[in-house]
């Protein structure tokens, strides 16, 4: 077990799988297949498992094993030779048919083999009491011997059980009236001590109370009981050195090496460099344990949000799509946000929190986030440093942000639980027209089910454990958008519009189903398509607002398009200038 937890802890430290299964001298698919299982039990799926087979090749058959008690019950005085006699003539010519012995072991199973009875002489006799104590019936051991009878006593001291509680009585005894660490209890070894002077045999004594007979013969010598004492542990050359050594290793990453070299150093000292190895090794195991041990972190109200991204392939009609689903979830009520972007861009993870905080009301004092890019830049060596824009996004809105350590998605085990549950919750069987469709969707899930379930580690509805949240969060009401240059992504609707800050705009309709880039200045809207401006909009002061130009739509084009190929004078009359006016006598003569 000590081995796998430390190719565990490795690998959660950030090595890769290919190079730990290297150098522990395993496939990297025994190595995928122990991390799998640590990953879905925990450090209980590191220990040994039973390698005992599931089944036997040459396993007797359970109906001939019943056929032979059965025939045993019938006739008592038959023997395993007549019994295989009869299934010879009972079985089909293709059942294979047990050996004698076979059928022997299958009797002595079930009790159905009557053991040979033998006599141990006795200097007093049978029936001369010895030490006083009274004598049961003779007793039949455990392997079918008829053993003289024994006193009470000895009766209770017999079997795996006896004197101790219930422990391997060939290893410590536990509960007894021996001290913890004695080989036999104190009742075991006067059992022992009695059988002997009556006379019984070592084997028989060890048959009789299930121990090995050199143990028998070791206390049947022994002219007292003592408990079990450990011999006094030879010096070592390192003493004198522990109490430095369990305080600096810690400091110095448990390094038997590091160690190794202060103590020739500064301490004088002049042993091994194996020495220290080995008083190292438990003290980096016990460390790689305190690691692997999971604690569950609670917070206060209003003082943590957790955010990650979930990505998911979803169907557009008929079209299959990647969308990416920014999730942000309060620590205290559980409550979370869920919004659908095309990408996980700088632009897209900003208004994505803004959305956020305007659907609660509020903002967290903590914001926990894993190393993504567009929060932290990773220098090489496990170095970073906060991305200069989101570090003045956060002193913008006013809370802390913290990264988790690499490889720990456990950390934030609230924003990943519900990047699984929005994925196994809402998705599956669902189909969206569009991605305006989808938002609505998962807005309507999110009101009707995701907030008023009993969550599974709360046992709490959300939604109950709100008020006491929303009051600890930090106010946004008249707090600004960041001001800074937006760039984020979106995908054209089917009405050939795109959503920015709760308001639509239009682009030209032939762009619709393709991902255009958004670029907010100031108090302009850019929609670029491949770097080439395709509209420009004023943004809308207010909030859920549609700003259509009529140039982008459909009929706009097609009116443009049948003026320009109407012929040339066209719309000239090529009529006299002037009307000639009758009398209306003319046409009553015309009618006649």
């Amino acid at each position: 077990m000590d081995e796998r937890v430390r190719f565990v802890a490795r690998l959660l430290e950030g090595e890769s799988m290919t190079d730990v299964c290297r150098e522990f001298g395993i496939s990297r698919k025994t190595g995928y297949k122990i991390f799998d299982r640590y990953k879905e039990h925990g450090l209980e799926a590191l220990s040994d498992r039973c390698r005992r087979p599931v089944r036997y090749a040459n396993q007797l058959p359970s109906q001939i094993e019943e056929l032979i008690v059965q025939c045993k019950r019938e006739k008592p005085h038959w023997g395993a030779r007549k019994i295989r006699e009869m299934l010879v003539r009972r079985l089909d010519q293709d059942i294979r048919v047990p050996a004698k012995s076979t059928i022997h072991a299958v009797l002595h199973r079930h009790g159905l083999v009557k053991g040979l009875r033998r006599r141990h002489l006795s200097g007093g006799g049978t029936n001369s009491p010895v030490m006083g104590a009274q004598f049961s019936p003779p007793l039949l051991s455990k392997r079918g011997v008829f053993m003289e009878e024994v006193p009470d006593v000895l009766i209770a001291a017999s079997g795996p059980r006896a004197g101790c509680g219930g422990a391997d009585l060939a290893t410590v005894a536990a509960g007894c009236e021996a001290t913890e660490g004695s080989v036999i209890s104190k009742e075991r070894f006067e059992a022992i001590k009695e059988l002997r002077s009556r006379m019984w045999s070592l084997s028989a004594i060890a048959r009789h109370l299930e121990l090995d007979r050199k143990t028998v013969a070791t206390w049947a010598k022994a002219e007292s009981w003592a408990p079990y004492e450990r011999l006094v542990r030879a010096p070592s050359v390192l003493d004198g050195h522990e109490e430095w050594l369990r305080e600096r290793a810690g400091e110095v990453n448990y390094s038997a090496r590091i160690l190794f070299q202060e103590l020739r150093r500064d301490r004088g000292y002049r042993g091994a460099y194996d020495a220290v190895k080995r008083f190292v090794a438990p003290l980096r195991l016990e460390r790689q344990r305190a690691e692997l041990t999971q604690t569950r972190f609670e917070t206060e109200p209003g003082h943590q949000a957790q955010i990650d991204w979930g990505q998911a392939r979803v169907h557009f009609r008929q079209q299959l799509a990647e969308v990416h689903v920014f999730v942000l979830t309060l620590g205290f009520s559980r409550r979370a946000y869920y919004t659908v972007y095309p990408n996980e861009q700088l632009g897209a993870l900003l208004e994505a929190h803004e959305r956020a905080f305007e659907h609660f009301g509020g903002v967290c004092r903590e914001h926990l986030y894993d190393r993504m890019r567009t929060v932290a830049d990773t220098r090489p060596g496990g170095a970073w440093r906060w991305n200069p824009t989101f570090s003045a996004f956060a002193a913008h809105w006013g809370f802390e942000p913290r990264v988790c350590r690499p490889y720990r998605p456990r950390t934030k085990g609230k924003v990943e639980s519900g990047v699984k549950y929005v994925k196994g919750n809402f998705l599956p069987g669902r189909r969206f027209v569009d991605v305006v469709d989808l938002q609505a969707q998962l807005d309507e899930w999110n009101a009707t089910i995701a907030d008023v379930r009993v969550h599974g580690t709360t046992h709490e509805v959300p939604m109950t454990r709100w008020p006491a949240e929303s009051g600890a969060l930090l106010p946004v009401s008249g707090h600004q958008p960041f001001g800074h240059r937006v760039h984020t992504s979106r995908v054209v609707a089917d009405d050939y519009h795109v959503d920015f800050r709760t308001n639509r705009y239009s682009v030209p309709w032939r762009l619709i189903g393709k991902t255009v880039e958004l670029i907010a200045e100031g108090d302009a809207l850019s929609v670029y398509l491949a770097g080439q401006l395709v509209a420009l909009h004023p943004i809308a002061a207010g909030k859920h607002q549609v700003r259509t130009l009529p140039e982008h739509g459909p009929k706009a084009e097609a009116r443009s398009r049948r003026s320009d190929c109407r012929p040339e004078g066209l719309n000239r009359w090529f009529g006299p200038q002037e009307v000639e006016v009758r009398d209306l006598a003319v046409y009553e003569e015309v009618s006649r």
